[in-house]
């Protein structure tokens, strides 16, 4: 039987707002669905205590420092499978 293409083993799903409440929640699901975690939030002191594979602190209202986390995402490791803008 192959893999389900809908499965999230070995896929970079990338959270914003992970550094607590749903964000840090949805870490969880994912991250226990086999996906490399990469969690965005403005508080680095909340994400520093997160299980992420990657971590960037930066604000969501703040485009250039949203373009810069792009750009660095991208340099990590390549687009990420999934993004969810929480």
């Amino acid at each position: 039987m192959s893999p389900s293409p809908f499965g999230l083993e070995g896929r970079r799903v990338v959270v914003t707002g992970a550094g607590g409440g749903i964000g840090a929640a949805l870490l969880a699901a994912f991250r226990g669905a086999g996906a490399r975690i990469v969690a965005c939030d403005r508080a680095g002191p909340a994400l520093a205590a997160l299980e992420a594979g990657e971590r960037l602190a930066f604000d969501l209202s703040d485009a250039a420092a949203i373009a810069a986390a792009a750009q660095a995402l991208l340099a990590q490791a390549g687009a990420p499978d999934v993004v969810v803008s929480n």
